[in-house]
């Protein structure tokens, strides 16, 4: 509740509205991934202000989109990526 006081003026009405038309789930969905997306910027913000040297916010923050999304592949990324490597190598040729 504290989130909700802390963007809107009167969250009880607010909410009275949503659980009316029956989409109170969808709108605390919804809230959660907001103010999650928020803390993550803000720690990610801290943690280069301290620890990182020598590259921009924006060049760090894609460094780490990247080596979160390698690290989550998909099934279906990893069996193409797989292919992908066993097709390079079948037409590699030692000299």
């Amino acid at each position: 509740m504290d989130q909700l006081f802390k963007r809107y003026a009167d969250p009880f009405s607010f909410l009275n509205g949503y659980i009316q038309t029956s989409r109170l789930n969808w709108f605390l969905d919804q809230f959660v991934s907001i103010v999650n997306e928020e803390n993550q910027d803000k720690y990610r913000w801290e943690f280069y202000l301290h620890k990182v040297f020598g590259k921009s916010f924006d060049d760090w923050n894609a460094e780490i989109e990247t080596t979160n999304k390698n690290q989550n592949m998909s099934k279906g990324d990893l069996e193409a990526t797989i292919n992908k490597a066993i097709s390079i190598l079948q037409n590699f040729t030692p000299s």
